[in-house]
């Protein structure tokens, strides 16, 4: 028997205020009421995802005849507001032209796809100019975010281990492996390559596609992705990826508007120095890292900022004051390599000019990795439940498995993780 969705099929309320400054939780209900139109087919959902101050995030999934699941998607609905509406770096094209323009997030988003594979699929997308909102629809990675993982090994492991020793958790395993660690930074690293422009052709070359540069400016844990392990690279640990380009611009050298009209988006804690404005304490002149433009080394610091997090096991990082120059420091570093703090380190320099550029980045990685990956990045050992296995990962299920009956209650499953 088909599983009861979260919110019923395709319901709409009639008594949603049609105001694109309605109340947040009207807003939710609305994005996962509003039937999901794509490819002709019935959808059914959605079940929530997420919400951020932009917006909310649903799943929607078809079904054979069975009620198994064969096709899954995340529908991200955007409010835009007012003032986000009717700015220059909300579209992409001919900005003055309501027919032709593109939201700026579906834009770079199927960019971002066509450059490497560490960022999340765009299937498609529709824009609502009444409820000023356009909806961003996305491959479902299965496997959580990045601050789910923080969250096993920062919160969950050490109440399992409290209550029932080392009988479910083998000890040496407390700490999140440093293969896994390595994977996490080379697929960031090969993520904000491609925003600088180098599209990854294989492992080990990349080629030059672009004169525009992406800017993120929110990579943080929660929007690291993960798809199901691939086989060929790392096959004991999910894949990560990059998503959620909603505050991303492209910009290049000739952006007259960079750093001025880009800065102070982004997340607290996730800020480089050249993303905050600041000003000299005897005038109204711009002061310092204010005077540095956004760009690819901005995309660096973000990453290296993430790792750091990832390192600490730190789901909200304070954000450094950039008063005197100073980085963030990486606060448990003895599970950690030498060189993996040092590759760290050197992303967070205060000043873009310290920092380097992604495709020398993602080369030292890549020079570093073999002596540190433990094996891990060919092979897939397979342990068995409870065996003793230093670099085994704890990470989310897929709560929305592809041919396989949908859950009762997919979201109140009691929390899980995969033991390899």
């Amino acid at each position: 028997m088909a599983a009861e969705p979260a919110r019923r099929l395709f319901a709409h309320d009639p008594n949603y205020p049609d105001r694109p400054w309605a109340e947040a939780h009207h807003r939710a209900d609305y994005a996962l009421n509003t039937r999901l139109d794509h490819g002709g087919d019935e959808w059914i959902g959605g079940w929530a995802l997420g919400a951020g101050g932009m917006g909310s995030a649903g799943v929607w999934l078809r079904q054979d005849e069975n009620h198994n699941v064969v096709s899954r998607i995340v529908a991200k609905e955007t409010w835009l507001g007012t003032r986000s509406w009717g700015a220059m770096e909300s579209w992409a094209g001919d900005v003055t032209n309501l027919a032709t323009r593109r939201p700026m997030e579906h834009h770079i988003t199927e960019k971002m796809a066509t450059r490497t594979d560490n960022s999340v699929q765009y299937l498609g997308g529709s824009v609502d100019r009444r409820r000023m909102s356009h909806r961003t629809l996305l491959e479902l990675c299965g496997h959580g975010t990045l601050d789910d993982i923080i969250n096993i090994y920062a919160s969950h492991l050490p109440r399992q281990i409290e209550r029932n020793g080392n009988r479910h958790i083998p000890e040496g395993t407390e700490n999140i492996p440093e293969p896994f660690l390595w994977y996490v930074f080379d697929s960031l690293a090969k993520a904000v390559a491609a925003m600088a422009g180098d599209r990854v052709v294989d492992r080990e070359r990349m080629a030059r596609c672009d004169v525009k540069e992406v800017v993120h400016r929110d990579i943080k844990p929660q929007n690291v992705f993960f798809r199901k392990p691939d086989d060929n690279y790392f096959p004991a640990y999910p894949v990560p990826v990059l998503g959620d380009y909603g505050l991303a611009i492209e910009t290049d050298r000739h952006d007259r508007f960079n750093p001025e009209l880009y800065r102070d988006s982004g997340t607290p804690g996730f800020f480089a120095a050249e993303q905050k404005r600041y000003v000299h304490t005897a005038g109204l002149l711009p002061a310092g890292p204010s005077l540095n433009r956004l760009g690819a080394k901005t995309n660096v610091w973000a990453i290296g900022m993430t790792m750091i997090a990832l390192i600490n096991l730190d789901r909200g990082p304070e954000q450094v004051d950039y008063s005197t120059p100073q980085r963030p420091e990486i606060e448990q570093p003895t599970h950690v390599s030498d060189e993996l703090q040092d590759l760290v380190n050197t992303c967070v320099a205060f000043s873009p000019a310290g920092r380097p550029i992604p495709r020398v980045l993602l080369r030292r990685i890549r020079a570093a990795m073999p002596r540190h990956d433990r094996g891990m990045a060919a092979q897939n050992p397979a342990p068995r439940r409870g065996a003793r296995y230093p670099n085994r990962l704890y990470y989310p299920i897929d709560r929305f498995p592809a041919h396989k009956p949908v859950p009762a209650n997919p979201l109140r499953q009691p929390f899980a993780t995969h033991w390899d």
